[in-house]
């Protein structure tokens, strides 16, 4: 692979995000603690919590996989909730599970905006920042960029199933929670942007998988202003999506709540969202995770990424990925295969 690749790939997002043709369809590599941790063959708890050990195995898988994957504080969901005051529980596999707290409108009235610098991980994940900055090395740029949606946070906090409910029988309730873990977040953003480097804060990453859960109606209603006034707050920034739930319902929504690259899910119809917003949104996505590029052949992956990219790549929006972030145990080998598909079916 060719040293400059991974900068050309780079350039090649940027012009896509802007809905112009680049030479050949971009790739995106979307891993985080599940994929790193099993490639380096670590305890994730052990990683979510060592600075030195999490930067030393993204370093490897970056390596690997030709700079393509990002250096980044990997704090799965822990950041805001706990920020709440949210307790978790950390799994033996390394999963964190949120215990909701939040019974009654006035558990959410005494909800303040956290201090970051001394709320639970919010703290943690600006001194694995820090840290990563001097430990990775020249050369080496280190992300921080992405947050957690309000509504998925208000959802853990809350209880999903009971967050659901709420959208019915309680929505006052649901809008002031909202409101609160919205404002976190902005906040959050704003001590995100001062730590970086000035000039690097050029995109924000939300991720909410449990928006695909509400319907049209009350996505609008209760989630579309979410984005709104997160994204209003840094309109010099693109404006990233993340959600690999089905989204079908809901995509006219997230295009008129103006993100601008859309990781969608391997259920949603590309072809369907690309006539429906393709002309508002850069797509990125959406080669199944589990079924094709873990646990299918090269020849499946690359027969797989020549399907969806005669789907997406038309008139350029589109950037191909996993529909999901890229799962524990996938061959280094199918990831290579979707480079090379992009290579050889997505030229323009």
């Amino acid at each position: 692979m060719d040293k400059e690749f991974a900068i050309k790939n780079w350039e090649r997002i940027n012009k896509t995000i802007r809905h112009e043709e680049p030479d050949q369809v971009p790739v995106f590599l979307h891993v985080n603690g599940p994929f790193i941790t099993k490639y380096n063959g670590i305890d994730p708890y052990q990683y979510y919590h060592d600075p030195a050990l999490m930067v030393e195995c993204q370093l490897k898988v970056r390596e690997r996989f030709y700079n393509l994957t990002g250096v980044f504080p990997d704090l799965s969901m822990a950041v805001e909730p706990s920020a709440l005051g949210a307790k978790l529980k950390w799994t033996a596999d390394g999963t964190v599970w949120i215990i909701p707290h939040i019974k009654t409108l006035e558990d959410v009235e005494q909800l303040e905006i956290p201090n970051p610098e001394a709320a639970g991980y919010m703290a943690r994940a600006i001194h694995t920042y820090r840290y990563m900055r001097k430990a990775a090395g020249e050369g080496v740029p280190v992300s921080f960029n992405n947050v957690h949606s309000p509504w998925g946070v208000a959802a853990l906090m809350r209880g999903t199933s009971q967050i659901m409910e709420d959208l019915i029988l309680q929505p006052s309730l649901v809008k002031r929670l909202v409101e609160k873990t919205t404002d976190t977040i902005i906040h959050w953003l704003h001590k995100i942007k001062s730590e970086v480097p000035q000039g690097t804060f050029q995109r924000i990453l939300v991720w909410d998988d449990l928006s695909s859960f509400v319907g049209p109606k009350h996505f609008r209603e209760f989630i579309l202003p979410i984005y709104q006034k997160v994204f209003g707050s840094f309109p010099e920034t693109e404006r990233w999506y993340h959600n690999d739930a089905n989204a079908t319902s809901i995509l006219e929504a997230l295009a008129d709540a103006g993100i601008e690259c859309f990781h969608l899910g391997y259920e949603v119809n590309l072809s369907d969202a690309k006539r429906r917003i393709g002309d508002r949104v850069c797509l990125m996505g959406n080669v199944a995770p589990l079924t094709v590029l873990r646990n299918g052949t090269p020849r499946e992956v690359m027969e797989a990424c020549r399907m969806i990219i005669d789907k997406g790549a038309a008139g350029g929006g589109f950037i191909l990925a996993a529909g999901g972030y890229i799962d524990e145990g996938t061959p280094a080998e199918n990831i290579d295969t979707m480079i090379e598909a992009a290579e050889k079916y997505g030229k323009y």
